[in-house]
């Protein structure tokens, strides 16, 4: 027998040599050495009986009971039970819906954390995770009491790591309960501890970012008491204030992390004063305003958008009690504003120096020309989107705060959070449509596009460059060049 019908003959699965039901009839010491496996399969080779029926060789029959059963009754078993045990998780995960499955795992992970069984921040970032890229309203309000013992006993730790995932979860649970009376228990819970950690100098500035960030959501969203919304918004200048110079005009150097915090102090005190009244704002225009005008020297780029964003809100703001308003300082504060609209300056970076004009180009039309750009945004499911106009600065730096918590979960959550679609009156959330009624409305949407003018004349331009293409006569001689 030659070499290449032995290759012929035998096949490979899991690391073991099998000979082929068509190949029987030939002796097995033919096989005794074992070349590498073949992919092309044989035809098989049969004895036909006196009465026209087909059946193997004498020799494949005695060979069958040594090799075949060996095949047949270990691998195909084995093989069988795989992918019965592979249709099973199948059908029980098709019976768990994604919600179901989602609630499940958070179970599992908040028995872990209350249990002390694993690293307390790494479940408790997982249940931030998933709570941004989910609306769990229910499951929360039912599991309130575990959680807010989970946030607790993070923030209380004093390790910088647990501080850090607690503040992150409280943001996301009152974001997904807003509105809810749960809302305002999960900020009271929280408020004292997360005050004394921004106060506390010893704290790391990555600690005091999300902290205050916790505080400002949570301030924004649950909080209805006035003097406890002041309050807050001393706590968070305090910390931006550092960032002033000292008496000899000289700014402090101080650490990225340590300029983000401040930056994000920044954003949360602009944020509590688009729920403040017109006229308190009014009042305190002159004070923010210089001290936002002050840190508009910052050598660090993030430092002097955030103030320049915050004097357009004021601005705004202070002009919904008296249209005239304008700082005493107006003239230096235009120029200012003029410079870095127009900075040209080759210290600094090609994509700083682009994201500063872009920003104070339109503070500056925000202060002088009383205009501000519409940005939409679409979110919701395809053929159900919705449109939100940012048309505002105060609606745009209530997104920014709301995208930053929340991250890729921010349209999500739009979509489906209650709370949030009630506080900018976007309606009951769209209701899930079956296949049929979602192939009706794609179609609906292909005939008003043919309906369409713009989309009849550019078929019919199609249509003409396709014929001008087929009356080309083709050259051959190209083709075999």
């Amino acid at each position: 027998m030659s070499h290449q019908e032995k290759n012929q003959c035998k096949f490979y699965k899991d690391g073991k040599c099998f000979v082929r039901k068509d190949c029987l009839h030939i002796h097995p010491t033919e096989f005794t050495v074992l070349p590498k496996p073949d992919k092309k399969l044989p035809s098989k080779e049969v004895e036909t009986k006196d009465d026209g029926s087909k059946e193997l060789s004498s020799d494949s029959k005695e060979l069958s009971g040594d090799v075949s059963e060996e095949y047949e009754d270990g691998e195909e078993l084995s093989v069988n039970e795989k992918d019965s045990e592979k249709k099973k998780d199948e059908c029980e995960d098709e019976a768990l819906s994604e919600t179901e499955v989602a609630e499940k795992e958070m179970r599992a992970a908040i028995s872990r954390v209350l249990d002390n069984k694993s690293k307390c921040s790494s479940d408790v970032h997982y249940l931030a995770n998933t709570l941004r890229e989910r609306v769990l309203t229910p499951f929360l309000v039912d599991n309130l009491n575990d959680i807010m013992s989970i946030i607790v006993r993070s923030i209380r730790s004093g390790r910088e790591a647990d501080i850090v995932s607690g503040a992150s979860l409280s943001t996301v649970v009152i974001i997904s309960v807003a509105t809810f009376k749960e809302s305002e228990r999960v900020y009271k819970s929280i408020h004292p501890i997360i005050t004394e950690i921004i106060s506390d100098p010893s704290s790391s500035p990555i600690s005091k970012f999300e902290c205050s960030t916790a505080l400002a959501i949570g301030c924004f969203l649950s909080c209805n008491n006035v003097s406890e919304l002041k309050n807050v918004c001393k706590t968070l200048q305090s910390l931006y204030v550092q960032s002033l110079p000292d008496e000899n005009g000289k700014f402090p150097t101080n650490t990225v992390d340590t300029y983000q915090c401040h930056i994000a102090a920044i954003h949360n005190h602009c944020l509590l004063m688009t729920i403040m009244s017109p006229s308190y704002v009014f009042k305190n225009a002159n004070e923010l305003v210089e001290i936002m005008f002050t840190l508009l020297s910052c050598s660090y780029l993030g430092i002097r958008i955030a103030a320049g964003e915050a004097i357009a809100l004021v601005y705004e703001i202070a002009r919904e009690h008296n249209e005239d308003y304008s700082w005493n300082k107006g003239n230096e504060l235009s120029q200012a504003l003029k410079e870095l609209a127009t900075d040209s300056q080759k210290f600094r970076a090609k994509k700083d120096l682009k994201e500063q004009r872009c920003t104070f180009r339109e503070v500056m039309r925000s202060i002088n020309d009383r205009e501000i750009s519409d940005d939409k945004i679409q979110f919701g499911p395809m053929l159900q989107r919705q449109d939100f106009s940012l048309n505002t600065w105060k609606l745009k730096c209530q997104y920014q705060a709301l995208r930053h918590s929340l991250v890729s979960g921010i349209n999500t959550h739009l979509t489906f959070n209650i709370g949030l679609r009630n506080l900018y009156e976007l309606g009951p959330p769209p209701e899930k449509i079956d296949g049929k009624t979602r192939f009706n409305m794609r179609r609906n949407i292909k005939n008003q596009n043919r309906i369409n003018n713009i989309g009849k004349a550019r078929t019919q331009s199609h249509n003409k460059v396709r014929a001008n293409n087929l009356n080309k006569p083709v050259s051959f001689t190209n083709a075999e060049e």
